[in-house]
């Protein structure tokens, strides 16, 4: 993993590629001085809960319900659009948000669902706010929040690197001095516990051990 004489790098930023496709939310949001049938809002929701189930979009609710019927009960479904950003990032932002602990779970048997909180780097926290202080929806929100979390495992939202591995070799230089750095210290950590070892041992007993 450690290679030597990695031809400098002159890059300071790469393009990075976030994406996420479109989806439909469900939401129920009812005043008190509305009336609510309620055996119709059970049946919606089941009718909902089905097409989530089956992987269908829940816009196809309006193939038995009216936009206005469910208006009327105070359900809103939304429908976001595709999104895709590519945006210039320094190598230390990179270099930091993958270092970060939370950008993947570790792997490990989970009996149940854990609801993982999210976290983002310094600069994205800025981003989200940038974004949000001009107004936006509460899916809008939600969207923004998912684009900018720190944790990679995320699968529905997609961030790569164009050509990380094939054409942008300034780039894979930069990681590999990046891997360098940490792979010699490592390397001199494991040294000092090796000799400290060595110095325990007697000169007789590595004699007889090697044989």
């Amino acid at each position: 993993m450690y290679k030597e004489n990695i031809p400098k790098s002159y890059l300071t930023s790469v393009p990075l590629v976030i994406s996420k496709k479109a989806r439909s939310t469900f939401s129920l949001n009812v005043t008190g001085s509305q009336k609510i049938d309620e055996l119709k809002t059970l049946q919606i929701n089941n009718d909902f809960m089905k097409l989530v189930s089956q992987g269908k979009d829940i816009t196809d609710l309006y193939q038995k319900y009216s936009e206005e019927e469910l208006t009327n009960l105070g359900i809103r479904i939304h429908k976001s659009s595709d999104i895709e950003r590519i945006e210039e990032r320094t190598f230390d932002e990179i270099i930091s948000w993958v270092s970060n602990p939370y950008a993947t779970r570790p792997i490990q048997e989970r009996s149940a669902i854990q609801i993982e909180p999210t976290r983002f780097s310094l600069e994205d926290k800025k981003r989200i706010e940038e974004t949000a202080s001009q107004g936006i929806n509460d899916i809008e929100l939600i969207d923004l929040v998912d684009l900018y979390d720190i944790n990679l495992d995320n699968t529905s939202v997609s961030r790569h690197i164009e050509g990380l591995l094939t054409n942008n070799t300034q780039v894979t230089h930069y990681f590999q001095e990046k891997l360098n750095e940490e792979l010699l210290e490592m390397a001199y950590s494991l040294d000092k516990v090796q000799q400290a070892f060595i110095k325990l041992l007697n000169e007789e007993e590595i004699r007889k051990f090697a044989l």
